[in-house]
């Protein structure tokens, strides 16, 4: 799809640069058109590899909604304390003044802010982070928005009246028919290449368990998630498109995500929502306990039946449910959530699964539940503050945007935000895992290991294993 000009898009870049003249400041100006022709999100993302490496990223929500950015037009970070306030407060500014031009009334489309929060700020960063922000959001330049069978495409600037519209006028339809142009056929015939796994400190892991399990029984926390890496290496650099179409093979029904800064790559397929707002209505879940799909049909029924009735995953499951019950009480009313989890079943693990719906108080934004969700006992524990600082100082490793907050925010407040888990940082030839699992007064080290090894199979078969 090849276009030369856009006039309305430059003189909406006029208008803005009008604005900033008069005002005396940066505006940020948006344009959205519905497209015609289609280009899939994935070969958007795919055509950004050369121009925008390095800040392209990709959101779904295995069901309607499909995000593609690339570049950034406006970066929002924040310090440790108030994080999300700070950059709701930010975005907020920016959208005081800006100038959104098309459609306004389809979700998910003109200046959208995309991005994710660290697990953790408190916890000293390390070199496998290197290339993110403890937290940092991002108005794509280019969004590419999939809404069931609709495509949009939203670009986005900031300018001042030192702004030269025309050359970034130039510039922007450079990209964008860069950004939409016909992608070419990728091989279904992947190449194969054997896959190198390495489980980091596995017996100092086992010791850390024992340890939580210790400090549990002595009611120092009724529950805390550890979590571990591996590493998977190969001859040849991973392909952060190839990833992420085997993800959407092998995990079509979870959040899928990838998130590039620099050379590196936080790529994931996670069945976890930790919160979606459309107006005032709100949707969350209560994901924990979780055990392996069976081979057949019958042995998947009888592992899914022994789940339901497992005392120490229910009860695993009840202390999330409470959390997020008790938030929910306190932002929304007329909260509903089922009495009793039923079955999620995703392609290697079946967890249990509680949904809860809510209407939100007038006054109560998406960052609002994100601020205090996050963590929820199935990524920190219970009691939250003591967990997180148990985390902090027992697991050998930052987790970085593992188990972390990871989503988008449009103009109108609506959004949704999932929880980064299945997933792995790939930079070059080398991926670094992460998995984790509660542990409660009654867990098994060995029985926790091996359920971290469960949850490894849709990342390591993403990046090409057990194939």
């Amino acid at each position: 799809m090849i276009i030369e000009k856009q006039l309305e898009w430059l003189d909406c870049l006029k208008e803005g640069c009008q604005k900033a003249q008069k005002l005396s400041k940066q505006i940020l100006v948006s344009f959205t058109k519905r497209l015609q022709e289609t280009v899939t999100p994935l070969d958007f993302f795919e055509n950004g590899r050369h121009t925008f490496r390095g800040s392209r990223m990709y959101w779904s929500d295995g069901q309607d909604m499909v995000l593609a950015g690339a570049g950034a037009a406006a970066t929002y970070a924040a310090g440790i304390d108030n994080r999300t306030l700070a950059v709701e407060t930010a975005w907020k500014e920016t959208l005081e003044d800006a100038l959104i031009f098309g459609d306004k009334q389809v979700r998910g489309t003109g200046p959208v802010l995309m991005g994710g929060f660290s697990f953790d700020p408190w916890r000293e960063k390390t070199s496998l982070w290197n290339n993110f922000r403890q937290n940092e959001c991002i108005v794509p330049q280019f969004l590419l928005t999939k809404k069931q069978n609709n495509y949009y495409l939203t670009f986005s600037a900031l300018v001042n009246e030192q702004t030269d519209i025309d050359r970034l006028y130039r510039q922007m339809i450079e990209k964008y028919n860069e950004l939409t142009s016909k992608c070419q056929e990728r091989s279904d015939a992947h190449i194969e290449e054997s896959l190198n796994i390495t489980e980091n400190e596995k017996e100092r892991w086992l010791d850390i368990v024992e340890k939580a399990v210790t400090d549990i029984k002595r009611q120092a926390m009724e529950k805390v998630v550890l979590s571990r890496t591996l590493t998977v290496t190969r001859e040849t650099p991973f392909d952060t498109t190839e990833v992420l179409e085997r993800l959407q093979e092998k995990q079509s029904h979870s959040f899928i995500f990838a998130v590039e800064r620099g050379d590196s790559a936080f790529i994931g397929a996670t069945p976890e929502r930790l919160i979606k707002k459309s107006g005032n209505q709100i949707k969350t879940m209560c994901l924990a306990g979780s055990i392996a799909r069976g081979k057949t049909m019958e042995e998947d029924k009888k592992l899914g039946e022994a789940l339901l009735n497992d005392e120490k995953n229910l009860a695993e499951h009840q202390t999330v449910v409470n959390m997020i019950s008790d938030v929910m009480e306190r932002l929304c009313r007329s909260v509903y959530k089922p009495p009793a989890p039923a079955l999620y079943k995703v392609k290697d693990v079946q967890h249990l699964y509680t949904p809860i719906s809510a209407e939100a108080n007038d006054d109560i934004t998406l960052f609002a539940f994100v601020d205090k969700l996050h963590p929820t006992p199935a990524l920190g524990g219970e009691p939250k503050e003591k967990a997180v600082k148990w985390i902090r100082e027992n697991e050998t490793y930052e987790r970085g945007w593992y188990g972390s907050p990871l989503g988008w925010v449009d103009s109108r407040g609506d959004g949704e935000f999932s929880v980064a888990i299945r997933s792995a940082l790939v930079k070059g030839n080398t991926a670094t895992l992460f998995v984790g699992c509660g542990i409660v007064a009654d867990s098994d080290p060995l029985s926790e290991l091996n359920e971290t090894k469960m949850k490894a199979r849709p990342m390591i078969t993403a990046l090409g294993g057990f194939e």
